[in-house]
Parts: C-alpha cells; sequence; structure tokens
C-alpha cells in the first residue's frame, strides 16, 4: 500500500465518517499518509459509510474546500464551479435545507453536476 500511495501525484483529500465500520477512519488515516494528502477530513455523522449520501452540505463543502484550495494545474473545461449556476435537481433541494444554502455548498453542487456530465463521477 505505502508503495501505491507514493505514486499519487495529484493533490488528496482524504475523507472519512466517524461511524463509517465498512472503512473506518482508521483506514483513511493509512491513505492520508500519501505524500500527496493536503487534508484528512472527519465527516460527524450517525448514518456510518451512508454518510457521503446523506450528508450533503458535510461533504459538499469538504468538496469546495479542496477544489478551491488546489494548487495544481488549472481545471479541465466544464469543471470550474463559480463559471455557471444551474437551477439545483430535485434530489438536491430535498437534501440541502435552505438554511444551509451556502456559497460553498452551491459551488460544490456545481462542481458535482460538472462532474456527472464529464464522466469523472
Amino acid at each position: 500500500m505505502e508503495s501505491a500511495l507514493r505514486r499519487i501525484t495529484a493533490e488528496l483529500t482524504v475523507a472519512v465518517v466517524d461511524s463509517d465500520r465498512l472503512f473506518t477512519p482508521a483506514d483513511g488515516a493509512v491513505v492520508a499518509q500519501a505524500p500527496a494528502c493536503r487534508e484528512l477530513v472527519t465527516i460527524a455523522s450517525p448514518y456510518g459509510h451512508d454518510a457521503f449520501l446523506i450528508e450533503t452540505p458535510q461533504v459538499f463543502g469538504l468538496i469546495d474546500r479542496a477544489l478551491r484550495s488546489s494548487s495544481s494545474a488549472p481545471r479541465p473545461p466544464g469543471t470550474d464551479p463559480s463559471a455557471t449556476r444551474t437551477p439545483p435537481t430535485d434530489l438536491e433541494t430535498r437534501h440541502a435545507p435552505a438554511a444551509q444554502d451556502t456559497a460553498a455548498s452551491r459551488a460544490a453542487r456545481a462542481t458535482a453536476r460538472s462532474l456527472r456530465a464529464s464522466g469523472l463521477w
């Protein structure tokens, strides 16, 4: 594993869920030992492994922070979250309460849509 982690050249942000029993925070800490790792983020949630699907404000926030702090090459065309703002999908509306609908979460949702559209996610 150590050899594989040393070969990663892209900047890496590792996210774990404090209650995940399938991929534990300790497992994430091993991945975060990669030289390219910038940050190990712990998502606080009672939902275990499914928290990545449920805790959207936390997930979108960490994606936004990772993209904004990137010091590597420019983003590919169509992945800049500040370029355009499209209306949220029904699913995004249900899982992102208006009280937590910040500029960062809107930018992260736009980035997620761009990545899905490009086939990267």
